[in-house]
């Protein structure tokens, strides 16, 4: 997904908060994802290699571990930011949340030019982790910024098929 790739990161390059960095894990790709991220020439962007056997969860959690901040944030190869993106997160989480996670607008055609349908997430009720189990995941995996003290806590992401 290399060509959808160049996109994803365009957007992270235009953020209104400068201090990020990508962590791009690729899965040994035949396309050219070493090109696309080797042509953005920012050395806030890194390309990791794994075999990853069909399990995201260690390409994932190559990249929690290998990250230098204090929060990680998710985005897949074939989604994209708004600018303002980790600015509005990192202004919840300042105010001391553990996670931040938001609606996602799909886009289905190539050139879209109106977004009118969002993948809606919900609201977790208290006691989260019961919500969780009991009605399932309420997180769109690019929406989601962590403290990477959390994932860590928990040994990062479950590895598990």
């Amino acid at each position: 997904r290399a060509g959808l790739l160049q996109r994803a990161l365009g957007s992270i390059v235009c953020q209104t908060y400068p201090h990020w960095e990508a962590l791009v894990v690729d899965n040994h790709s035949s396309d050219d994802t070493d090109e696309i991220v080797d042509g953005c020439n920012d050395n806030r962007i890194r390309l990791l290699k794994v075999h990853n056997h069909g399990v995201i969860a260690l390409s994932r959690n190559l990249g929690i571990r290998a990250a230098s901040g204090e929060y990680i944030a998710f985005l897949d190869s074939d989604d994209w930011w708004t600018p303002r993106k980790l600015e509005e997160s990192l202004t919840y989480l300042k105010k001391g949340n553990d996670l931040v996670y938001h609606d996602l607008m799909v886009v289905t055609k190539h050139n879209q030019r109106v977004l009118w349908r969002k993948a809606r997430t919900r609201v977790l009720e208290s006691p989260v982790f019961e919500d969780l189990i009991a009605n399932g995941n309420a997180l769109n995996n690019s929406s989601v910024v962590i403290r990477k003290s959390i994932l860590k806590a928990i040994n990062c992401l479950s590895e598990d098929p």
